[in-house]
């Protein structure tokens, strides 16, 4: 066969894959994205099928396009209107889950300094490699929540939460690499140099994201309803690219934007103006769609790329059980004099997988000229394998010994981080 015909020919297995991994993960309870890393892992380290350097050389350009679609889509998202009673509770976890992950991994690392698999470490890599792996995911917790019919209360905390350290770990890791950039240029002067390029990179980020969001707003009675949000994708590519151009922080930016243009509908009525300022009806399937394509590869992707040497792996493996492990002191204080049963902690407990965010943060400090981070993604894949493995065998366990709930909402639609 030809390469167009080997092409096709794949895409139609992994688009297939996937919608198989999703019916096992409803009739099974063990998240598709396991199921699709275990395909990846067949194709790749078992089989050879697939050349890791052409995945390693491929990666960077899926990860700009992930990034942008999980900036958007987590942002977007963050209207939550219809969570009220929970939104404070979960940020505060979020910040308490974010920090105490975060800071576990930095500390973490400085034994990957002392076995020889991150070299010419610094606070500020172990800063920016906490930020990374931080944060939960949303990709795996919203839909796992409402297949396993998890209580509303329950479901609507990890979701918030999930989406808030998304969020944290997009900006927190673009600051501490814009961090690590600054500090290794020979143009500069001195560390105050360094903070203040930092300043202006982050500032110019919101503001550039603050006022094209809110011209997005004043147009999109103009944009047609049905193109809505391809037009709006398709401008943030732009967008993205505009931004990182003029030294501002892209990531920073297109968040700002999308959280502007996810509450379109209440700026609107609190400025007064008139028309419809709502994406069109058509997203959630859009979306839908796009995510699972996403999903789909770069869960595929991590599998394949899981190769030797086993040194890295095991670190990550082990990162992965101080991660779990430092969860429950997170999740104590983020739900003092709650309501919540002991049964309802259990299950907070255990919502600790990595997913998209972490393993697209993973490839940017290599592709951005960082040192001593060659192994840095095949850690942060091990982790994100590792904790999808925990969170689906103490899922399971708790779903037989906790009844599920009858009825369960998500507020949050799966914004494929």
């Amino acid at each position: 066969m030809d390469h167009v015909s080997i092409f096709l020919i794949s895409l139609s297995g992994l688009f297939l894959s996937g919608i198989a991994a999703e019916i096992l993960f409803k009739r099974t309870r063990i998240p598709d994205a396991l199921w699709l890393v275990g395909l990846g892992i067949l194709i790749g380290p078992i089989f050879n099928l697939v050349s890791s350097d052409f995945l390693e050389k491929l990666l960077p350009f899926f990860a700009a396009f992930a990034l942008i679609v999980i900036l958007f889509e987590g942002g977007r998202q963050l209207s939550l209107r219809s969570l009220k009673s929970t939104v404070g509770r979960a940020t505060l976890l979020g910040v308490l889950s974010f920090g105490v992950s975060g800071f576990a991994a930095a500390l973490f690392s400085w034994l990957g300094v002392l076995i020889g698999v991150l070299q010419d470490w610094t606070w500020l890599k172990a800063g920016m490699f906490g930020a990374i792996v931080g944060g939960s995911s949303s990709i795996i917790i919203i839909p796992t929540m409402q297949i396993g019919q998890v209580k509303e209360d329950v479901a609507n905390l990890v979701t918030v939460e999930s989406a808030v350290t998304d969020a944290f770990c997009v900006v927190l890791a673009f600051v501490f690499l814009q961090m690590v950039l600054f500090s290794g240029q020979a143009d500069l002067n001195s560390s105050s140099d360094g903070a203040v390029r930092l300043l202006e990179s982050v500032g110019f980020g919101v503001v550039l994201g603050g006022l094209a969001g809110f011209f997005w707003v004043f147009i999109l009675p103009w944009i047609p309803s049905s193109y809505s949000y391809l037009i709006t994708l398709s401008a943030l590519f732009g967008f993205y690219v505009l931004v990182q151009e003029l030294g501002g922080s892209a990531a920073l930016a297109i968040l700002i934007f999308a959280v502007i243009v996810g509450n379109a509908g209440i700026i609107g009525r609190l400025s007064k103006l008139q028309g419809r300022r709502l994406i069109g009806d058509e997203v959630g399937i859009v979306h839908l769609q796009l995510s699972f394509v996403v999903k789909v590869f770069f869960f595929v992707i991590v599998g394949a790329l899981l190769r030797p040497p086993f040194l890295p792996m095991l670190f990550g493996i082990l990162l992965a059980g101080v991660l779990v492990g430092v969860r429950p002191l997170a999740v104590r204080w983020g739900l003092m004099k709650s309501d919540f049963s002991q049964d309802d902690r259990k299950m907070i407990n255990i919502c600790a997988p990595r997913g998209l965010a972490a393993g697209v943060l993973a490839t940017l400090p290599l592709t951005q000229g960082v040192s001593g981070v060659d192994d840095l993604s095949t850690i942060v894949f091990a982790v994100i394998v590792t904790t999808i493995v925990v969170f689906a065998v103490f899922f399971r366990k708790l779903q037989v010994s906790i009844p599920p709930s009858p009825e369960t909402s998500v507020g949050i639609e799966n914004n494929g981080a």
